[in-house]
Protein backbone atom coordinates (compact mmCIF):
# COMPACT_ATOMS: atom_id res chain seq x y z
CA UNK A 1 0.00 0.00 0.00
CA UNK A 2 1.37 3.31 -0.90
CA UNK A 3 2.05 6.09 1.51
CA UNK A 4 -0.52 9.45 0.74
CA UNK A 5 1.09 12.06 -1.51
CA UNK A 6 1.09 14.18 1.17
CA UNK A 7 3.54 12.15 3.16
CA UNK A 8 5.66 11.46 -0.38
CA UNK A 9 5.23 15.31 -0.46
CA UNK A 10 6.87 15.70 2.91
CA UNK A 11 9.62 13.58 2.56
CA UNK A 12 10.45 14.33 -0.91
CA UNK A 13 11.15 17.74 0.12
CA UNK A 14 13.23 16.87 3.55
CA UNK A 15 15.15 14.53 0.88
CA UNK A 16 15.93 17.57 -1.14
CA UNK A 17 16.54 20.12 1.53
CA UNK A 18 19.28 17.19 2.64
CA UNK A 19 20.50 17.09 -1.15
CA UNK A 20 21.05 20.66 -1.58
CA UNK A 21 23.01 20.76 1.71
CA UNK A 22 25.51 18.84 0.35
CA UNK A 23 25.94 21.32 -2.77
CA UNK A 24 28.22 24.03 -2.67
CA UNK A 25 25.79 26.49 -3.59
CA UNK A 26 23.87 25.87 -0.66
CA UNK A 27 26.97 27.31 1.54
CA UNK A 28 27.64 29.95 -1.34
CA UNK A 29 23.77 31.40 -0.73
CA UNK A 30 24.70 30.89 3.56
CA UNK A 31 27.43 33.44 2.94
CA UNK A 32 26.17 35.54 0.96
CA UNK A 33 22.94 35.82 2.82
CA UNK A 34 25.23 36.63 6.12
CA UNK A 35 27.36 39.14 4.18
CA UNK A 36 24.06 40.95 2.73
CA UNK A 37 22.31 40.84 5.34
CA UNK A 38 25.26 42.24 7.83
CA UNK A 39 25.32 45.23 5.28
CA UNK A 40 21.25 45.74 4.79
CA UNK A 41 21.70 45.97 8.79
CA UNK A 42 24.48 48.35 9.02
CA UNK A 43 22.63 50.61 7.22
CA UNK A 44 19.36 50.66 8.68
CA UNK A 45 21.16 51.00 12.32
CA UNK A 46 24.01 53.30 11.32
CA UNK A 47 22.28 55.38 8.88
CA UNK A 48 18.85 54.81 8.38
CA UNK A 49 17.97 55.05 12.06
CA UNK A 50 20.27 58.20 13.05
CA UNK A 51 18.69 60.22 9.86
CA UNK A 52 14.83 59.07 11.25
CA UNK A 53 14.64 57.82 7.74
CA UNK A 54 11.65 55.06 6.93
CA UNK A 55 11.91 51.85 4.75
CA UNK A 56 9.85 49.45 2.67
CA UNK A 57 8.38 46.34 3.46
CA UNK A 58 8.73 44.17 6.56
CA UNK A 59 11.54 46.40 7.91
CA UNK A 60 9.75 49.32 7.37
CA UNK A 61 7.29 48.26 9.75
CA UNK A 62 9.81 47.41 12.10
CA UNK A 63 11.19 50.44 11.50
CA UNK A 64 7.85 52.16 12.43
CA UNK A 65 7.23 50.45 15.70
CA UNK A 66 10.79 51.41 16.82
CA UNK A 67 10.23 54.77 16.13
CA UNK A 68 6.80 54.72 18.34
CA UNK A 69 8.19 52.76 21.16
CA UNK A 70 12.06 53.45 20.91
CA UNK A 71 12.19 49.79 22.72
CA UNK A 72 13.47 47.23 22.56
CA UNK A 73 15.38 47.04 19.23
CA UNK A 74 14.87 46.78 14.89
CA UNK A 75 15.73 43.44 15.22
CA UNK A 76 13.21 42.42 17.75
CA UNK A 77 10.45 43.40 16.02
CA UNK A 78 11.74 41.91 12.76
CA UNK A 79 11.58 39.26 14.62
CA UNK A 80 8.51 38.90 15.94
CA UNK A 81 6.82 40.37 12.78
CA UNK A 82 8.34 37.42 11.15
CA UNK A 83 6.66 34.88 13.03
CA UNK A 84 2.73 34.88 11.51
CA UNK A 85 4.80 35.29 8.08
CA UNK A 86 6.97 32.48 8.46
CA UNK A 87 3.91 30.07 9.73
CA UNK A 88 2.28 31.39 6.10
CA UNK A 89 5.62 30.00 4.44
CA UNK A 90 5.79 26.49 6.06
CA UNK A 91 1.85 25.66 4.79
CA UNK A 92 1.56 27.20 1.21
CA UNK A 93 5.43 26.86 0.08
CA UNK A 94 8.53 24.23 0.25
CA UNK A 95 10.30 23.36 2.43
CA UNK A 96 13.27 24.60 1.10
CA UNK A 97 12.20 28.21 0.95
CA UNK A 98 10.94 27.89 4.36
CA UNK A 99 14.00 26.44 5.31
CA UNK A 100 15.91 29.75 3.65
CA UNK A 101 13.72 32.36 5.05
CA UNK A 102 13.80 30.73 8.47
CA UNK A 103 17.96 31.06 8.21
CA UNK A 104 17.49 34.42 7.13
CA UNK A 105 14.89 35.94 9.56
CA UNK A 106 17.67 34.60 12.23
CA UNK A 107 20.44 35.72 10.84
CA UNK A 108 18.93 39.33 9.78
CA UNK A 109 17.62 39.92 13.49
CA UNK A 110 20.97 38.61 14.99
CA UNK A 111 23.32 41.25 12.78
CA UNK A 112 20.24 44.12 13.49
CA UNK A 113 21.28 43.52 17.34
CA UNK A 114 24.76 43.28 16.93
CA UNK A 115 25.13 46.46 14.28
CA UNK A 116 21.62 48.26 16.62
CA UNK A 117 24.81 51.06 18.05
CA UNK A 118 26.47 51.59 15.19
CA UNK A 119 26.37 54.85 13.54
CA UNK A 120 27.92 56.41 10.64
CA UNK A 121 27.97 60.36 10.32
CA UNK A 122 26.93 61.85 8.07
CA UNK A 123 25.79 65.48 8.28
CA UNK A 124 24.41 65.79 4.68
CA UNK A 125 20.55 63.79 4.64
CA UNK A 126 20.99 63.67 0.96
CA UNK A 127 24.34 61.93 1.15
CA UNK A 128 22.79 59.43 3.97
CA UNK A 129 20.11 58.31 1.51
CA UNK A 130 22.03 57.91 -1.45
CA UNK A 131 24.38 55.69 0.90
CA UNK A 132 22.05 54.09 3.11
CA UNK A 133 19.98 53.22 -0.34
CA UNK A 134 23.23 52.04 -1.98
CA UNK A 135 24.72 49.36 1.10
CA UNK A 136 20.92 47.98 2.11
CA UNK A 137 20.36 47.19 -1.86
CA UNK A 138 24.16 46.26 -2.19
CA UNK A 139 22.81 43.52 0.65
CA UNK A 140 19.88 42.21 -0.45
CA UNK A 141 20.81 42.31 -4.06
CA UNK A 142 23.34 40.18 -3.10
CA UNK A 143 21.74 37.12 -1.17
CA UNK A 144 18.93 37.62 -3.79
CA UNK A 145 21.01 36.50 -6.78
CA UNK A 146 22.30 33.65 -4.94
CA UNK A 147 18.85 32.44 -3.61
CA UNK A 148 18.54 33.64 -0.22
CA UNK A 149 15.49 34.84 1.68
CA UNK A 150 14.70 37.27 4.87
CA UNK A 151 11.47 36.43 5.11
CA UNK A 152 9.63 39.56 5.42
CA UNK A 153 7.04 40.92 2.72
CA UNK A 154 8.02 38.32 -0.14
CA UNK A 155 6.78 35.65 1.59
CA UNK A 156 3.20 37.15 2.08
CA UNK A 157 3.09 38.59 -1.90
CA UNK A 158 3.95 35.05 -2.54
CA UNK A 159 1.24 33.36 -0.65
CA UNK A 160 -1.25 36.39 -1.35
CA UNK A 161 -0.61 35.64 -5.20
CA UNK A 162 -0.90 31.64 -4.65
CA UNK A 163 -4.32 31.88 -3.03
CA UNK A 164 -6.25 34.83 -4.31
CA UNK A 165 -4.51 36.17 -7.44
CA UNK A 166 -3.23 39.18 -5.76
CA UNK A 167 -0.37 40.60 -7.72
CA UNK A 168 2.70 41.13 -5.75
CA UNK A 169 3.31 44.53 -7.26
CA UNK A 170 -0.23 45.35 -5.62
CA UNK A 171 0.62 43.78 -2.06
CA UNK A 172 3.96 45.55 -1.79
CA UNK A 173 2.46 48.96 -2.68
CA UNK A 174 -0.11 48.21 -0.09
CA UNK A 175 2.42 47.52 2.86
CA UNK A 176 4.35 50.75 1.40
CA UNK A 177 1.34 52.84 1.70
CA UNK A 178 0.61 52.06 5.33
CA UNK A 179 4.35 52.51 5.89
CA UNK A 180 4.40 56.05 4.74
CA UNK A 181 0.80 56.76 6.27
CA UNK A 182 2.65 55.56 10.16
CA UNK A 183 5.43 58.04 8.76
CA UNK A 184 2.76 60.85 8.66
CA UNK A 185 1.42 59.95 11.74
CA UNK A 186 4.29 60.08 13.70
CA UNK A 187 4.83 63.58 12.22
CA UNK A 188 7.75 63.04 9.92
CA UNK A 189 8.68 65.62 7.88
CA UNK A 190 7.84 66.46 4.13
CA UNK A 191 11.63 66.62 3.50
CA UNK A 192 12.41 63.55 5.44
CA UNK A 193 9.43 61.81 3.59
CA UNK A 194 11.59 63.15 0.75
CA UNK A 195 14.83 61.44 1.62
CA UNK A 196 13.66 58.22 2.56
CA UNK A 197 11.97 58.14 -1.17
CA UNK A 198 15.13 58.54 -2.49
CA UNK A 199 16.68 56.25 -0.24
CA UNK A 200 14.39 53.49 -0.87
CA UNK A 201 14.39 54.61 -4.72
CA UNK A 202 18.40 53.86 -4.89
CA UNK A 203 17.98 50.65 -3.16
CA UNK A 204 15.17 49.16 -5.29
CA UNK A 205 17.97 50.52 -8.41
CA UNK A 206 20.73 48.84 -6.43
CA UNK A 207 18.92 45.58 -6.09
CA UNK A 208 17.82 45.43 -9.37
CA UNK A 209 21.78 46.07 -10.64
CA UNK A 210 23.14 43.05 -8.23
CA UNK A 211 20.63 41.02 -9.43
CA UNK A 212 21.28 41.01 -13.03
CA UNK A 213 24.74 41.80 -12.80
CA UNK A 214 27.07 45.30 -13.72
CA UNK A 215 27.39 43.50 -17.11
CA UNK A 216 24.96 44.34 -19.42
CA UNK A 217 23.52 41.93 -21.31
CA UNK A 218 21.22 42.78 -25.03
CA UNK A 219 19.10 40.23 -26.97
CA UNK A 220 18.69 40.92 -30.37
CA UNK A 221 15.91 39.90 -32.59
CA UNK A 222 16.98 40.45 -36.84
CA UNK A 223 14.66 40.41 -39.68
CA UNK A 224 16.65 40.39 -42.46
CA UNK A 225 16.82 39.11 -46.07
CA UNK A 226 20.53 38.01 -45.62
CA UNK A 227 19.84 35.45 -42.65
CA UNK A 228 22.29 32.88 -43.78
CA UNK A 229 25.14 35.79 -43.98
CA UNK A 230 24.34 37.46 -41.20
CA UNK A 231 24.25 34.72 -38.80
CA UNK A 232 27.74 33.29 -40.22
CA UNK A 233 28.81 37.05 -39.76
CA UNK A 234 27.79 36.41 -35.88
CA UNK A 235 29.34 33.05 -35.45
CA UNK A 236 32.37 34.12 -37.32
CA UNK A 237 32.95 38.11 -35.79
CA UNK A 238 31.88 38.03 -32.71
CA UNK A 239 31.66 34.07 -31.46
CA UNK A 240 28.65 34.05 -30.43
CA UNK A 241 25.47 32.05 -31.63
CA UNK A 242 22.38 32.76 -32.82
CA UNK A 243 19.05 30.97 -33.08
CA UNK A 244 16.35 31.37 -36.16
CA UNK A 245 13.34 31.70 -35.50
CA UNK A 246 10.53 31.03 -38.54
CA UNK A 247 7.82 33.31 -39.30
CA UNK A 248 5.95 35.22 -41.99
CA UNK A 249 5.87 38.87 -42.82
CA UNK A 250 3.26 40.82 -42.36
CA UNK A 251 3.23 43.10 -45.14
CA UNK A 252 5.05 40.72 -47.66
CA UNK A 253 3.07 37.65 -46.94
CA UNK A 254 6.79 36.36 -47.59
CA UNK A 255 7.92 33.32 -45.12
CA UNK A 256 11.08 34.31 -43.41
CA UNK A 257 13.61 33.50 -40.41
CA UNK A 258 14.36 35.79 -37.75
CA UNK A 259 17.64 35.42 -35.89
CA UNK A 260 17.94 35.84 -32.46
CA UNK A 261 20.95 36.09 -30.51
CA UNK A 262 22.52 37.79 -27.23
CA UNK A 263 25.48 39.83 -26.93
CA UNK A 264 27.21 42.01 -24.20
CA UNK A 265 26.89 46.06 -24.25
CA UNK A 266 30.41 46.18 -26.48
CA UNK A 267 29.70 43.46 -28.96
CA UNK A 268 26.37 44.96 -29.67
CA UNK A 269 27.82 48.01 -31.46
CA UNK A 270 29.80 45.93 -33.82
CA UNK A 271 26.82 43.67 -34.65
CA UNK A 272 25.19 46.62 -35.79
CA UNK A 273 28.12 47.34 -38.51
CA UNK A 274 28.06 43.61 -39.30
CA UNK A 275 24.49 43.93 -39.70
CA UNK A 276 24.26 47.25 -41.93
CA UNK A 277 27.23 46.05 -43.81
CA UNK A 278 25.42 42.99 -44.92
CA UNK A 279 22.02 44.10 -45.36
CA UNK A 280 21.60 47.70 -44.55
CA UNK A 281 17.26 47.06 -44.93
CA UNK A 282 17.34 45.26 -41.96
CA UNK A 283 15.00 45.46 -38.85
CA UNK A 284 16.76 45.07 -35.57
CA UNK A 285 14.91 45.62 -32.30
CA UNK A 286 17.16 45.53 -29.16
CA UNK A 287 15.83 44.48 -25.59
CA UNK A 288 17.66 44.21 -22.09
CA UNK A 289 18.52 40.71 -20.59
CA UNK A 290 18.42 40.16 -16.31
CA UNK A 291 20.83 37.12 -16.75
CA UNK A 292 22.03 34.95 -19.14
CA UNK A 293 23.01 31.40 -18.52
CA UNK A 294 24.41 29.13 -20.71
CA UNK A 295 27.43 28.62 -23.30
CA UNK A 296 29.90 31.61 -23.77
CA UNK A 297 28.31 33.33 -20.64
CA UNK A 298 27.61 31.85 -17.62
CA UNK A 299 27.53 28.21 -17.05
CA UNK A 300 25.43 26.21 -14.73
CA UNK A 301 28.10 24.75 -12.90
CA UNK A 302 29.70 28.72 -12.30
CA UNK A 303 25.98 29.18 -11.24
CA UNK A 304 26.32 26.52 -8.22
CA UNK A 305 24.49 24.05 -10.03
CA UNK A 306 26.45 20.40 -10.33
CA UNK A 307 24.58 16.81 -10.77
CA UNK A 308 20.83 17.86 -11.91
CA UNK A 309 19.70 13.99 -11.60
CA UNK A 310 18.69 14.30 -7.98
CA UNK A 311 16.30 17.33 -8.52
CA UNK A 312 14.88 15.15 -11.43
CA UNK A 313 14.20 12.39 -9.37
CA UNK A 314 11.86 14.14 -6.59
CA UNK A 315 10.69 15.88 -9.77
CA UNK A 316 9.45 12.79 -10.78
CA UNK A 317 8.34 11.28 -7.32
CA UNK A 318 5.93 14.65 -6.82
CA UNK A 319 4.28 13.79 -9.63
CA UNK A 320 4.15 9.87 -9.60
CA UNK A 321 0.38 8.63 -9.57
Amino acid sequence: MKPPKALYGVKDDFSDLMWVMGQWRFWRTVLAMVVGLTCFSLSVNAILIPNHFNASGATGIALTLYYIFRAPSVGVYYWALNIPILWLGWRFMSLRVVFFAILGVVISGGVLQLTQHLTLPLNDPMMAAIMGGTLSGFGVGLYLRYGGSAGGLDIVAVVLRRKFGVPMGQTYMGINALNVIAAGVLGQSLSLGFYTAIATYVHSTMVDRMQSGFSARKSAFIITSKPDEVSEAILRTLNRGCTFFHGSGGMSRQDLRLIYTVVNFIELARLKEILHAIDSGAFMAVSNVTEVIGNRFISWEEEGFGQVQRGQQVAKRRHAP
